[in-house]
């Protein structure tokens, strides 16, 4: 089943749902949650009418509605790597219960409870039925807080107890209800509401420590990513610009294998898009790619890409070459939070 993608005044607005004319089943739902998480469910199982969900662009942020079934979704290391969506999702849970395992921990949720994801890191989530509302804010456009979150990752807390999280999960919801009513001029208001909301909701509840690591790595994160075609992106240019040792750039990019490994997957991950989203003229050269990307030969970069993804990068422009000039079909959400990302 194709989502429903239609405009109402500035606001974009996806309809993903159950119908008695047009039922949804579980292979449905799992591609169209595809972009986002691994979706495991029965493929026949019929969604009811009214489940699934509806999903609105208000300027940076995404804001969705989700009547979903039960089913276990995973987003894993290579997920992350291939989309490098630097968001927090924000999931404010209505109804049902789910246990989220992150790190090796496992917690539950259940209704009532308002759970921080950082998209950047790895997550099960077991779900039973449940109706929640998601919000989706780009970390860069959330005021200081933007590393605090990143430690908060698989948390949850009671948002009904605590007046600024009721606060939030009654402003995003409206947002969905009333956002066809704003005009193109109170949409970014709108979207700096929101991340300034998000901000004001999570206050520093975890060691000064680890917030002030989950901060600055957040920022060498965004640096990175800016000046990711940079040649003189390395250790040093990092480290002075900083003001930290190497010591303690490896202590913070352990977990991805230190930040020189960090940066080569990220160009990998950039050479890999620019292979495979052929342009008007189809594939770029791969000697192209790997220049532009900070490898000194083609053969190097073909080691380096194959080491990471499992092909060469041949295959992958090959596959991109099969796929010009048709229609992709590509994820409305996932368009939508490339583009807020930019």
């Amino acid at each position: 089943m194709t989502p429903d993608v239609s405009e109402q005044a500035a606001i974009p607005r996806l309809d993903f749902r159950s119908s008695a004319q047009a039922t949804l089943t579980g292979s449905d739902w799992s591609r169209f949650i595809a972009p986002l998480f691994s979706a495991r469910l029965e493929p026949d199982s019929a969604i009811p009418p009214g489940g699934g969900m509806t999903i609105w662009k208000i300027g940076d942020i995404v804001v969705g509605a989700v009547q979903g079934p039960p089913q276990v979704l995973v987003r894993d290391e290579d997920r992350i790597a291939r989309q490098d969506l630097d968001h927090v999702l924000i999931l404010f849970l209505e109804s049902g219960s789910l246990q989220l395992v992150t790190d090796g921990t496992r917690r539950r949720v259940t209704a009532r409870d308002v759970v921080v994801l950082d998209l950047l890191q790895p997550v099960v989530i077991e779900a039973e039925a449940l109706s929640a509302t998601a919000v989706f804010i780009p970390r860069r456009k959330i005021p200081t807080a933007a590393g605090h979150l990143a430690a908060l990752h698989g948390r949850a807390f009671d948002y009904r107890d605590v007046s600024v999280r009721r606060l939030f999960h009654g402003y995003v919801r409206s947002l969905g209800d009333l956002g066809a009513g704003l005009r193109p001029h109170q949409i970014a208001g709108m979207s700096r509401a929101t991340a300034t909301l998000c901000a004001a909701c999570f206050p520093a509840e975890d060691t000064t420590h680890r917030i002030a690591d989950a901060e600055l790595a957040a920022a060498i994160r965004r640096h990175v990513q800016d000046e990711l075609l940079n040649p003189g992106l390395d250790v040093r240019e990092i480290a002075d610009r900083f003001g930290v040792s190497r010591a303690a750039l490896y202590r913070l990019f352990s977990a991805e294998g230190g930040v020189v490994k960090y940066i080569r997957d990220r160009r990998l991950i950039h050479a890999r898009k620019l292979l495979v989203e052929a342009g008007p003229g189809g594939p770029p050269r791969i000697s192209t790619v790997a220049y532009a990307t900070g490898f000194a030969d083609e053969k190097a970069f073909s080691r380096a890409f194959k080491k990471r993804f499992g092909h060469l990068p041949r295959e992958a422009r090959s596959g991109a070459a099969q796929r010009a000039g048709t229609n992709d079909n590509a994820s409305a959400l996932l368009s939508w939070l490339t583009t807020s990302a930019a």
